[in-house]
């Protein structure tokens, strides 16, 4: 005997099953005991408002010595089949749609500094289900919990998506909490996590390479330093050196300075290099920005002016034309800054 089945399931706006039709093709044959008797049924199943609201069973084909018993035993036995896919393949495919494989929750907040937070400091977060096979929006709703102190508004309700969510920080230091977001549509069950605290941030790093410099500094007092940043030229044959930049953010992320960078090499303005031992001399100017990011915050500095090589008793001087790299700024590893006394 072979059964093949075709099941339409049919999801709510809750992501639960509401229902499902389907069709199976039961095809037998009893060559031995009944005498070349064979027999075809197709057998249609509909499922809703959680009981079997249908059931309907077509004899495609019947020959030999099928008698009216055989069928209904055949016949049974494709319902049987039937019953057992539905069961096992259903199942499968609702855990995985409630699983979180088959919608992807982005929660994205402002600010996007989550760690290190003021005391009550007000964050807005948005949350948006999207699919992960096409990436667009799925709609539903999306429900928040908070797990920990301070209040996440609305809480507990189901809001339309793209939702947005009132979130304020606990009001002493050194705490934490998280706001857990569950999507829930046609396609399916979207979680994420947003993790908040009150930490003190034990100072803020770079470390990064961008051929051939490799930056490296450290900020115990605050992401808008004062920082003192070394480079160091790496991966050139033949030719090694670096300088220093010096810069301090006087305003807040993301507000732009065009203040001169005035050190901008070693403490004297000179960039060290193998072969020139005079070394070069930057004159000109530079503007930093400091914006945060995903990860913590990004630092920006572009600069131009002119740069004089000196080898000897000779020098020259050529434009330097505007350039810039881009720095990220995150959390100092432990131990890096001292601890607050």
């Amino acid at each position: 005997m072979t059964t093949e089945v075709d099941v339409t399931g049919h999801v709510d706006d809750s992501a639960e099953l509401a229902g499902y039709e389907s069709v199976t093709r039961t095809q037998a044959a009893g060559f031995k005991s009944s005498k070349g008797a064979f027999v075809d049924v197709t057998t249609s199943v509909v499922w809703s408002g959680g009981k079997i609201a249908g059931v309907d069973q077509t004899y495609n084909r019947t020959g030999g010595a099928a008698t009216g018993e055989m069928l209904k035993a055949w016949g049974f036995a494709g319902v049987l089949t039937e019953a057992l896919v539905n069961h096992y393949a259903l199942d499968a495919a609702e855990k995985a749609w409630k699983s979180g494989r088959c919608v992807d929750l982005k929660a994205t907040t402002t600010p996007s500094q989550r760690t290190g937070l003021k005391p009550s400091t007000a964050v807005s977060i948005l949350a948006q289900p999207v699919s992960k096979i096409d990436g667009k929006p799925v709609g539903g709703t999306v429900t928040a919990t908070l797990a920990g102190e301070s209040s996440v508004d609305p809480a507990g309700s189901p809001v339309p998506a793209d939702a947005t969510f009132a979130y304020v920080a606990p009001g002493e230091k050194d705490k934490t909490a998280s706001v857990s977001l569950e999507s829930r549509s046609k396609r399916g069950i979207g979680k994420v996590d947003v993790a908040f605290d009150t930490k003190a941030v034990q100072g803020w790093a770079i470390d990064q390479t961008q051929t051939p410099y490799r930056f490296t500094g450290v900020s115990c007092t605050s992401e808008k330093g004062p920082w003192v940043i070394d480079y160091a030229i790496q991966g050139v044959p033949g030719m090694v050196g670096g300088g220093v930049i010096k810069v301090t953010f006087p305003g807040a992320p993301a507000v732009v300075t065009t203040s001169p960078l005035k050190a901008m090499g070693t403490d004297k303005g000179e960039f060290k290099a193998a072969g020139l031992p005079g070394g070069v001399r930057f004159a000109g100017a530079a503007k930093a920005t400091l914006t945060p990011s995903a990860d913590a915050f990004t630092m920006g500095i572009r600069s131009g002016g002119s740069a004089t090589g000196y080898a000897r008793s000779r020098s020259r001087t050529m434009a330097w034309p505007e350039s810039g790299f881009t720095l990220k700024v995150q959390q100092a590893p432990a131990g890096s800054c001292p601890s607050p006394g």
